[in-house]
């Protein structure tokens, strides 16, 4: 497995971002299509992973085949619903993202790779995480000041030791937001509303 496994330390290389997502308008099917995309990558790192399992000196050959059995069925995407009257549900598969298995009042939507491997007593090295924030500010908010972008947390997060799992997964995602980015979120840009205002004030000179 490239990465930094089997280098001395002074030689680790990581990679890592978090990128802000704008205004996004998301098609019946979108998350289904982004599930399969974080999917892809998690069995790619899997697939890269699964070579480098030790048997333990304490462990007999079938102990061995066991773990590395629920280490492998470990490389799946969560996927965690929280809802605006605050019941929360998560899900391991793409099948839970089709429409008739969601609820209407959706406030957020995470999409993890390291959830599902973490009880497993180890930090993977490459992951995804993907946080959709659906909740809308009040129409007049006045107690925000007019020069602060509308407040919206949606953003992903890649963390990686290989460089090419790392640029292939920022490309792949870039991609999907980027196809599906609202022309106007412009209108959530800090600074906005005051040039908004400007204008309303100047029609009524």
């Amino acid at each position: 497995m490239s990465g930094n496994v089997g280098k001395p330390p002074e030689e680790w290389r990581n990679h890592s971002t978090k990128h802000p997502l704008g205004a996004t308008r998301l098609q019946p099917g979108d998350l289904k299509r982004l599930y399969r995309i974080i999917n892809t990558k998690q069995f790619d790192y899997r697939d890269r992973f699964m070579p480098i399992l030790a048997q333990q000196a304490n462990e007999t050959e079938s102990q061995f085949e066991e773990r590395k059995g629920r280490v492998h069925n470990a490389f799946v995407t969560s996927v965690t619903v929280n809802t605006t009257n605050g019941v929360m549900l998560t899900g391991n598969e793409e099948a839970f993202l089709d429409s008739e298995n969601l609820p209407e009042n959706i406030c957020s939507i995470l999409f993890s790779t390291r959830s599902t491997i973490l009880p497993l007593g180890f930090t993977p090295t490459c992951s995804i995480v993907v946080f959709l924030d659906f909740t809308l500010p009040p129409p007049f908010d006045f107690n925000r000041l007019p020069t602060l972008a509308t407040q919206n947390e949606s953003n992903f997060e890649i963390f990686s030791d290989n460089e090419g799992w790392f640029t292939s997964s920022n490309a792949s995602l870039n991609d999907f937001f980027n196809t599906r980015a609202k022309h106007a979120n412009w209108l959530h840009r800090g600074g906005t509303y005051d040039a908004l205002l400007f204008c309303i004030s100047g029609n009524l000179i």
